[in-house]
């Protein structure tokens, strides 16, 4: 039986800022996009996890136009995928209005979040699965 990919956590952004400004952010606090092969499996799974965050936006901010999709991995070793999906402005196209960073892997994004709130990125939504560990004391 083949295990499917799920999601581990979202965070949603508010940036207003230019397309290759926001890209220059992600990839200086070091994400970088994966240029030869897409990941279809990791795009389908991080757009069925923000479905419903996608309506919130579109309430809330309402000129948003079209969406860009990035498969990015984190680091040197490209063990660690993430999916960046950028809301781009109706009225401007070349600007980005809000970012959507999915993770597949627990303990990413509150790492992440911090750096780029550093950068002026204004976080509404932070949800991360994080694995519990329970100690327990043997007298």
């Amino acid at each position: 039986m083949r295990k499917g990919i799920r999601a581990k956590g979202v965070v949603v952004f508010e940036v207003n800022k230019d397309h290759s400004v926001a890209l220059l952010e992600l990839r200086s606090i070091g994400l970088n996009p994966v240029f030869k092969r897409k990941r279809t499996t990791m795009l389908r799974a991080a757009i069925n996890a923000v479905v419903e965050i996608e309506g919130y936006l579109k309430s809330k901010l309402s000129d948003l136009g079209k969406k860009k999709e990035y498969v990015m991995f984190l680091g040197h070793k490209r063990r660690l995928h993430l999916v960046c999906i950028m809301y781009m402005s109706k009225r401007s196209p070349w600007r980005v209005k809000s970012v959507v960073l999915v993770s597949f892997a627990p303990g990413i994004l509150k790492k992440i979040s911090f750096k780029l709130e550093n950068m002026s990125w204004r976080r509404i939504l932070l949800f991360e699965y994080t694995k519990r560990y329970l100690t327990r004391k043997y007298y």
